[in-house]
């Protein structure tokens, strides 16, 4: 129909853009998802565009969507990118230039970014909820995976610094503010609140929070010279101190 209406009652009717190349396609609970296709940033593309309420005059956020991605791999896909432009955005995207998930966060382009990196790229192929907190006492961005925190870092940045004046729109669902691939996969419940929900909350957006079973590897053989920092498989974060 182009549009994409609000369930919450709020009246935040987003524009579904290119629309006859969505399609609709069962949901994470039984309901019906928005498929997008993909493809180059000019080509014809479906993606939603959000109205600017979305964030407002918002301090905290929240945003969260089931994500089912395709696993293509052209790197830079939007699952969603919120803001103005290329200076001002908060996007979250399920496969970065190193083949892993990242939110991002800025109003100083891209130089500026606080980044929230994930071990990999976003699980492909399955219904994945994927949700990113700004919380403005903390000051911390942090994105979740199926109810469990991934990683988090420090911004000062609150939602409404994400708009200028003259935007008319919050941004985007499956497109990104750059001129990146759109994204190739399907989206359901997209939600977003004004306020910085708890993990626990977070937690309780999905049916069973995945617990850990086991490790693949506990111990790895690193061996360098003096001076230079080992390389270390990219599922694997650690600080190197030389002396």
């Amino acid at each position: 129909s182009g549009k994409i209406t609000d369930s919450s009652g709020n009246g935040l009717t987003a524009s579904l853009v290119n629309g006859s190349t969505a399609q609709s396609v069962a949901g994470a609970d039984g309901g019906r998802a928005l498929a997008l296709p993909g493809g180059a940033p000019t080509s014809d593309g479906a993606y939603v565009r959000l109205p600017r309420e979305v964030l407002g005059g918002a301090s905290d956020l929240t945003v969260s969507a089931r994500v089912k991605w395709s696993g293509d791999k052209a790197s830079w896909q939007r699952i969603f990118d919120l803001g103005t432009d290329t200076s001002k955005y908060l996007f979250s995207t399920p496969y970065n230039g190193n083949g892993l998930f990242q939110t991002s966060v800025t109003t100083g382009g891209g130089g500026a970014e606080a980044q929230v990196r994930g071990y990999a790229a976003l699980p492909a192929d399955g219904w994945r909820t994927v949700t990113v907190t700004l919380d403005t006492a903390t000051g911390r961005l942090t994105t979740y995976l199926d109810g469990v925190a991934v990683s988090s870092a420090a911004t000062a940045i609150k939602a409404k610094d994400l708009l200028s004046d003259s935007a008319t729109a919050a941004g985007f669902i499956g497109k990104s503010l750059y001129p990146d691939p759109l994204l190739k996969g399907a989206v359901d419940d997209f939600a977003v609140w004004h306020s910085a929900l708890s993990a626990e909350q977070v937690a309780g957006l999905v049916g069973a929070v995945p617990t850990l079973q086991e490790l693949s590897t506990t111990s790895f053989d690193v061996r360098t010279t003096d001076g230079t920092a080992p390389t270390l498989p990219a599922a694997v974060r650690a600080t190197f101190s030389d002396g």
